[in-house]
């Protein structure tokens, strides 16, 4: 019996879009896309979208949107099995029976189908596994890492931290022998396939020479699994989770929660980190309020969860570029959601875990008495960014800051923010006050840009969401890239640094893109992108999605020279503010010794940025 999972993807593969959506609704060719009046409410003007390649729909006016199953859910007002009943019943595809048999996968035939008490055993079993081979002979490297890293036995065992051997088969052989099939290893995600042009599918265990953390619900069941590098010559992302399945929802899921609940309501406050070996090493130190997302940014689902323990959070980031970009992207949930949010400024070069190992456990509880609120850490940052003051630099300060401002609900806020930046700004309160007032009467400009030729000629007639003519950045043409060509979105991986990417919409979606990549999940990113249009409204990301100027027909001379471009771009316009940062900085020093050493960086970055450049300008083979 096939499992619902393959039954799924099987009838996504069957049902097209266009065919399904036109049986409810009229749809009328426009450009390469369909519209539609929305279904799911009122409008005189077609917003609705359908796009044929990537099979989704988003409506413009309402920013509902989604795959051909979500649209059956929406508009047939039913569940998620029966939707995808109805779909099987349109294409003629016979729909799996159910079964609620306790027999093991092997019997049943269908793992999806199994009771989710089956998935619990298997991931409680696969733990236990996973500890033992930790401090077995073939744990060693992996138990000389963790020790290193200054975690004791009574963490180690707290944390339930164990290693998945450096195989590629090691868990199918140990699945084997307790009796439990590979379709059942398959849906939990603890093996993957990859299939070869012209050969057999491979299939292997997705997590090999990594440490591993169990992930837990919050009733302290196991539900999935991350695995941590154990030696910086691997290939493969610092860490890699389960991907989705019947138990894990990663956006709805925070680290070491179970382990938190205690900490959390005697300290009366959650500290948020950045990875697990941050959330470990804080615990170990006795700050046992600590927790972390899944590789993921934080979610509105993230924050409903939060507050279901503590109205207040303190973010403990690194205190990198990466770091204070998080920090500051974080507020975007946390604001909507009420929650007080405080930020601990480390110092450069540290994180919570070297933290603890340099400098011991007063050095994390004093940074974290010093949190400071995050409307402060806003203006510190910016301030840091945009020194020296000049007319033109406290501009750009209150802009910058304003626009987080103007988000708070309470008036009150508003104002002690406002006396607090104008003291700062040496100017007076009521100047911030109309600057205020006035940003929040006003609607950002986009400059235009004449599209091309062939992408004019092509579209449809523009409505009152969209714009016929806009900019089209290096990074939106970036984020085309990786969306359309996944062979893109790998190397971009290797080639454009995290901190390179910035905190616009567009970015955060190519940062989503890349981090499903990292993961083995290109092919879930266009959701996901859809997805985050509902809370940041973006014609770069719909242009990206809709209307791609690097459609799946560009010729491959084409997309080579756009991805090299818009690379070099994006890197050479970062670096170019930092140097131009550095220049700031170098003329505020006094002494030659610190004039000489930023002199040296900023040599190094102009190095950096030919580095880039040569190497982009004869790029080829990327195909």
């Amino acid at each position: 019996m096939i499992s619902l999972e393959n039954f799924k993807e099987s009838l996504k593969d069957r049902s097209d879009i266009i065919d399904v959506l036109n049986s409810y609704i009229p749809l009328q060719k426009a450009g390469t896309n369909y519209k539609s009046l929305c279904p799911f409410h009122s409008e005189k003007t077609p917003s609705f979208t359908v796009n044929p390649v990537k099979q989704i729909f988003y409506c413009f006016g309402c920013q509902k949107g989604g795959d051909v199953i979500r649209f059956v859910m929406d508009y047939e007002g039913v569940d998620y099995i029966t939707a995808l009943k109805i779909l099987s019943q349109k294409v003629g595809m016979v729909f799996p029976e159910q079964t609620n048999d306790r027999r093991s996968s092997n019997e049943s035939g269908s793992a999806a189908s199994l009771p989710k008490d089956t998935f619990y055993e298997l991931h409680r079993k696969l733990s236990v596994w996973y500890q033992k081979q930790l401090r077995s002979s073939r744990g060693k490297e992996a138990l000389d890492y963790v020790s290193k890293r200054g975690l004791d036995d009574d963490t180690l065992t707290k944390f339930q931290v164990g290693f998945a051997p450096n195989s590629w088969d090691d868990t199918m052989k140990w699945a084997k022998q307790n009796g439990i099939s590979i379709d059942l290893l398959r849906t939990c995600g603890m093996i993957t396939d990859r299939e070869s042009e012209g050969k057999a599918t491979k299939t292997y265990d997705r997590f090999r020479n990594r440490l591993m953390f169990p992930i837990w619900n919050e009733q302290s069941s196991v539900i999935a699994f991350s695995g941590r590098l154990i030696s910086e010559d691997q290939v493969g992302g610092k860490y890699v989770n389960s991907p989705e399945t019947p138990l894990f929802h990663k956006s709805k899921v925070l680290y070491g929660l179970p382990l938190a609940r205690e900490g959390i309501k005697n300290q009366g406050f959650m500290i948020l980190c950045e990875g697990q070996m941050d959330v470990i090493a804080c615990h170990q130190a006795g700050v046992t309020n600590a927790v972390a997302p899944l590789g993921t940014a934080f979610t509105e689902l993230h924050a409903r969860l939060i507050k279901r323990y503590t109205d207040s959070i303190t973010l403990l980031f690194d205190a990198d570029t990466a770091g204070i970009n998080a920090a500051l992207k974080s507020i975007d949930v946390f604001l909507p959601a009420k929650l007080s949010t405080k930020v601990v400024l480390l110092n450069k070069g540290d994180d919570p875990d070297s933290l603890v190992r340099k400098h011991g456990r007063d050095a994390l509880l004093k940074k974290i008495s010093e949190a400071v609120d995050y409307f402060i850490f806003r203006m510190n940052i910016e301030f840091e960014r945009q020194s020296p003051l000049t007319p033109d630099t406290k501009a750009k300060i209150t802009e910058t800051v304003l626009k987080d401002i103007s988000r708070i609900e309470s008036h009150t806020a508003k104002s002690e923010y406002c006396r607090i930046l104008a003291t700062r700004l040496q100017v007076p309160e009521h100047v911030v006050a109309q600057d205020l007032q006035r940003m929040a009467g006003r609607r950002p400009a986009r400059k235009p840009y004449p599209r091309s030729e062939n992408s004019r000629n092509n579209e449809a007639e523009p409505h009152e969401h969209r714009e016929s003519k806009y900019e089209i950045t290096a990074e939106g043409v970036l984020l085309e890239l990786a969306l359309h060509h996944g062979i893109f979105a790998h190397k971009m991986l290797e080639e454009l640094p995290l901190e390179y990417i910035t905190d616009s919409p567009t970015g955060r979606a190519l940062n989503e893109v890349l981090a499903h990549t990292e993961q083995g999940e290109w092919s879930d990113a266009s959701k996901i992108v859809l997805d985050s249009l509902a809370k940041y409204p973006s014609k770069d990301i719909t242009k990206a999605l809709f209307d791609p100027e690097f459609g799946p027909n560009t010729s491959k001379d084409t997309l080579r020279k756009a991805y090299a471009d818009s690379l070099y771009q994006r890197v050479k316009d970062e670096i170019n503010k930092r140097m131009n940062d550095l220049q700031q900085e170098i003329s505020q020093l006094k002494t030659r010794e610190e004039k000489n050493k930023l002199q040296r960086k900023l040599i190094d970055f102009r190095k950096q940025k030919d580095r880039h450049y040569h190497k982009l300008k004869h790029e080829s083979g990327v195909m």
